[in-house]
């Protein structure tokens, strides 16, 4: 005898690790390279504002483009270690280059972009563009209305 089970798809979309990375590829953009770098994004009527973290990669070693609506940070992570001869090493740390892109939510004013680079984090600040910051509309009626 079989058991009947509702069917739930957003428990079986859920069920696999690859379906979340596909989810989150669409909302913040598909990490490329060797490491993925992990980022916070926040927004108000004013700015975009973008955390980036990026341990052991130097300002000089980074990239920050914006085309359109879109945000690219690019980088490289320098091998540091020097050759050992002989022996074994272990190593969990990544080096190489990486490629974030984001889609944002609106246009910016790309002359106001500003980037800073704190401990491990890049701060990616990005003003709304004039015509992309919401407007508050007066409504008037005209003086002979019958209201």
């Amino acid at each position: 005898m079989r058991t009947i089970m509702p069917w739930r798809p957003l428990h079986h979309a859920l069920a696999t690790p690859r379906t979340l990375d596909q989810m989150f590829e669409t909302a913040f953009g598909k990490p490329t390279g060797e490491f993925t770098t992990r980022l916070d994004l926040r927004e108000n009527d004013e700015q975009i504002v973008v955390r980036v973290e990026v341990p052991g990669v130097l300002p000089d070693d980074l990239e920050i483009n914006v085309n359109g609506k879109v945000l690219t940070i690019s980088g490289e992570k320098k091998d540091e270690r020097a050759e050992e001869q002989g022996g074994h090493r272990y190593s969990e740390r990544r080096f190489g280059s990486f490629k974030r892109e984001v889609r944002l939510s609106s246009t910016v004013d790309v002359s106001a972009v500003s980037a800073e680079h704190l401990n491990g984090v890049v701060t990616i600040t990005l003003p709304r563009a004039q015509e992309a910051k919401p407007r508050r509309i007066p409504v008037s009626a005209p003086k002979d209305s019958n209201f």
